[in-house]
């Protein structure tokens, strides 16, 4: 999402989730359901966050304008816009605030983190919070400078096409340079795009090819797995095919990217402009000053932006430590798997079984939870440890950070996905949001190619909530990748590795 965007979107009296939803909204369709990597939505959350000085939840008149304010000349003509100053002074407002554990050694963050009482991952969790937003800031600020340059270098043109005392020639011999240049900037936008595809596609695939040669290498020799292993090492090669090709895309994008960059460096329109500026000495200081603008707003965003990934660097080595002493702690024990012979669908039974866990909810809420656990193929007991695990079975709850809402936590660009939004489903009953639960994980299930008929253990649940495309994966994430960094947590057995019986585990720790 770009300044821009955000700009329209800010407004006083927007509550937080309508917020998120209209940040949702401008970004790009999911194509996949949310997984637990997916933090689309957590820089809008933390600039909300930010704005909202009372913590309401909504952004008041005094909130928004104390942002209006940042830039002194707003509203000089009678507007009331935010300007790109605003945004930066926002931004920079965002960055200090997450210096607090950045400037830290990792031992000395952890430590005061838990001299403060927090757990272990919580903490990681609040890291890898401040990276994902950083990495948004970087992307803003980005966007913020090259805004603020072309709006600089439109001025210069204009200055030099409408001059009178121009020569004709210089005008034309300008214009040409001027309008080459616009096209291989485009180009090269565009290839910078497709490289940025073609890198996060070699990252997906690359933590896809770990993880399967993890459980190849798990399923070992025995006779009894050889035809799963056959199956996976067919499937190992595929990606590795499918790996060496976008390898060959990025390069071959980059390497365009490089001579169309040198192409637009041999364009000599300094050379013109110099002779332009010769000729008239007024002209001449009004374009000095604009290509000053330029160069102090190049300098800040390069500055800017440095301190960003400063503090990116700082948090990662952060987030490595933590994930190390996770790791070292003992590992939970008595992790069984359940029996998908003797499902559970007793509504009786299963309210027996909560209604101690989570007061309050209907005897319609059981039966239709019920209902849904048939239809979608777990125990009705594992659908509701899902559902602990992820709200305390509250349809109202809502994760500050992510503006995550309701039952399974559907984040704003999955319940719109779903025909909703957030504010909405905070709204429902636990029973009418159990209709969403369905859908979800309905969808879920058939993207990751399950049949409508089976049946599902308690680990393929979890997964199909947080990582659809790996639910027939025993593997989710191995030391060393961001992705187990990120979520060291969730391995259970401290065997490094993420597997759906860590997930599992998490399931019937509700459930006992």
């Amino acid at each position: 999402m770009d300044i821009e965007s955000l700009k329209n979107i800010i407004r006083a009296g927007i509550t937080k989730e309508e917020f998120l939803d209209s940040c949702a909204k401008t970004q790009k369709d999911e194509k996949e359901p949310v997984s637990i990597y997916d933090s689309s939505s957590i820089a809008p959350a933390a600039i909300f966050d930010e704005l909202d000085i009372n913590k309401d939840n909504k952004i008041d008149e005094n909130e928004f304008n104390n942002l209006k304010n940042i830039n002194k000349t707003d509203g000089e003509n009678g507007t009331n816009i935010l300007s790109e100053d605003d945004m930066k002074g926002l931004y920079n407002n965002i960055s200090k605030k997450m210096e607090e554990y950045s400037t830290e050694s990792p031992e000395k963050a952890y430590q005061k983190a838990m001299d403060e009482g927090m757990d272990a991952n919580t903490f990681l969790s609040n890291i890898t919070f401040q990276i994902t937003t950083l990495e948004g800031l970087i992307k803003l600020r980005q966007d913020s400078s090259d805004k603020i340059i072309k709006q600089i270098q439109g001025r210069i043109d204009d200055l030099v096409l409408k001059n009178n005392n121009t020569n004709q020639k210089l005008k034309e011999e300008y214009l040409e340079s001027r309008e080459k240049i616009e096209k291989l900037e485009k180009k090269s936008k565009a290839l910078e795009i497709q490289a940025q595809e073609d890198s996060e596609n070699i990252e997906n695939i690359t933590h896809n090819i770990i993880c399967l040669e993890s459980e190849i290498k798990a399923s070992g020799e025995d006779d009894t797995n050889r035809d799963e292993v056959k199956s996976k090492n067919k499937e190992l090669k595929k990606l590795n095919k499918t790996l060496n090709r976008f390898n060959s895309s990025y390069n071959n994008t980059i390497e365009s990217q490089s001579k169309i960059n040198s192409e637009i460096q041999s364009i000599n329109l300094d050379k013109t402009l110099d002779k332009i500026k010769s000729n008239d000495n007024i002209l001449k200081s009004k374009i000095e000053l604009l290509e000053q603008n330029i160069e102090t707003e190049e300098n800040s965003a390069k500055q800017d932006i440095e301190n960003y990934q400063s503090q990116i660097n700082n948090l990662t080595a952060i987030q490595d430590y933590t994930s190390q002493q996770i790791q070292s702690e003992p590992a939970v024990s008595n992790y069984y798997d359940s029996d998908m012979e003797t499902f559970s669908y007793d509504s009786k039974a299963l309210k027996e079984k909560w209604q101690k866990k989570a007061p309050g909810l209907s005897d319609g809420f059981y039966n239709k939870a019920t209902e849904v656990a048939k239809r979608v193929g777990c125990d009705a007991n594992v659908l509701m440890g899902l559902m602990m695990s992820e709200s305390g079975l509250k349809s109202t709850a809502v994760n500050k950070s992510s503006g995550a809402t309701g039952l399974i936590q559907f984040m704003p660009a999955t319940a719109r996905a779903l025909g909703t939004s957030t504010s909405a489903l905070k709204q429902m009953s636990a029973e009418q949001q159990l209709n969403y639960v369905e859908k979800y994980l309905q969808n879920c299930k058939k993207a990751a190619g399950f049949k409508s008929g089976d049946k599902l253990d308690a680990g393929s649940m979890y997964t199909l909530v947080f990582l659809p495309a790996f639910a027939k994966r025993n593997v989710l994430a191995t030391k060393g990748d961001k992705y187990y960094r990120a979520n060291a947590g969730l391995d259970v057995n401290k065997d490094c590795s993420i597997t759906k019986s860590d997930l599992a585990q998490r399931i019937y720790k509700y459930m006992k």
